[in-house]
């Protein structure tokens, strides 16, 4: 199976990064930091390959990508938090 990046797409990447840099910059004026779900749902056993369901990184990539310092901590969610669960509970805290 061919990696799933070009020579072009990794050129490309390289060139937007700065940018990308540039925007969190701008954020970080106005926060502290950024508060996000590692995961949309519990976090597999290590036996599992994450990096296969496309929803795995889609909060992570961003900061990496840009190579800022990150943190995941566990919380525990389980079927109780399901994803449509917590939002209807935070929707209450808006």
């Amino acid at each position: 199976m061919p990696p799933p990046w070009t020579a072009s797409s990794r050129v490309a990447s390289a060139k937007q990064r700065p940018v990308e840099i540039a925007e969190i910059r701008e954020v970080f004026k106005d926060v502290d930091a950024f508060v996000t779900p590692t995961h949309l749902f519990v976090a597999p056993p290590l036996t599992v390959d994450a990096e296969a369901n496309p929803g795995a990184r889609q909060f992570t990539m961003p900061v990496s990508f840009t190579r800022f310092p990150a943190i995941s901590v566990p919380c525990g969610l389980t079927r109780f938090w399901s994803r449509d669960a917590a939002l209807n509970r935070s929707a209450g805290w808006e």
